[in-house]
């Protein structure tokens, strides 16, 4: 994540995600899912503006999402002050462009931002690593988003391994009129899960560029089978998209966003034009660190 400081307070730029790699492994006896994913930081964002105030309070545009605890950054900010017994306050401002249920990791990469926004805001002498505990009681994806970039993460989520490896790839968010719950997908997963082998190259490449090919190769996740078939619109955006120049289509987490992964700019554009009209809203991406 980025953050400009700006007079008294500071911006700071919260990247959606996408998941080129997602297996999912099974469920644990404490009811979370054991993973196994590659995600890779994208340059569609939303932005938080943070500055110094004698309480907390947020504000949201567009309003989408709750300005009450039920909103990841007013979670994200109260257990910080918990954590560390600071009173002091800030005034949030919440820029959203990236969809909520789209599995773009939308409010965790906000949440994400906010502890590091926070802690810089109220000077407070803690980093990543005393960051992590705090990400992960917030949700399975928060911890990656301190980090950013591409990064493994297994466990929950919350082991995270950045990665040093880079693709030339451009990436084409096809967003749907409809989000997907991730409890939902998880339930419909958990009776049509499977153990059979899973190329997971991509979790432990070593190399500082991986070829296109390679990317495409390794592309995986649980969810995409499973979604397509209790949604077959998501069929026809891959099938858009792959008839348009796309290497490859696939969910992204658990939904409803599908990316298409395309050699490079020219293709991009030609798919997102192809693929607009069927979703709400078609959105050319990079990776971003």
């Amino acid at each position: 994540m980025k953050i400009d400081t700006c007079n008294a307070g500071f911006t700071v730029s919260c990247p959606a995600k996408i998941n080129l790699f997602l297996n999912v492994l099974g469920k644990r006896s404490d009811g979370y899912h054991e993973i196994e994913t590659v995600m890779q930081t994208v340059s569609l964002s939303d932005t938080l503006r943070i500055e110094p105030a004698s309480d907390l309070s947020i504000k949201v545009t567009p309003p989408i999402v709750p300005c009450d605890s039920n909103n990841l950054v007013i979670r994200a900010a109260e257990l910080l002050r918990e954590f560390t017994g600071t009173r002091l306050g800030a005034r949030i401002h919440l820029q959203k462009r990236i969809p909520v249920g789209g599995g773009l990791g939308g409010g965790s990469s906000d949440a994400a931002a906010t502890l590091v926004g926070l802690a810089k805001l109220w000077q407070l002498r803690i980093g990543k690593e005393e960051l992590l505990p705090l990400a992960t009681q917030l949700g399975a994806d928060v911890p990656f988003f301190l980090y950013g970039g591409t990064a493994a993460c297994r466990g929950i989520g919350e082991i995270v391994t950045p990665l040093e490896w880079k693709c030339n790839a451009i990436y084409v968010l096809a967003i749907p009129r409809f989000s997907l719950s991730t409890s939902l997908m998880y339930d419909k997963l958990d009776s049509n899960l499977t153990h059979a082998p899973i190329d997971s190259t991509l979790l432990y490449s070593a190399v500082s560029v991986i070829p296109f090919s390679v990317l495409i190769s390794g592309l995986h996740n649980s969810f995409d089978t499973v979604a397509s078939r209790y949604y077959s619109q998501l069929q026809d955006i891959k099938h858009v998209m792959i008839d348009n120049g796309a290497a490859a289509a696939m969910l992204s987490g658990s939904g409803s966003t599908v990316f298409g992964a395309c050699k490079d700019k020219d293709v991009a554009a030609k798919v997102a034009e192809k693929v607009s009209g069927l979703v709400e809203r078609a959105e050319v991406v990079r990776p971003v660190t």
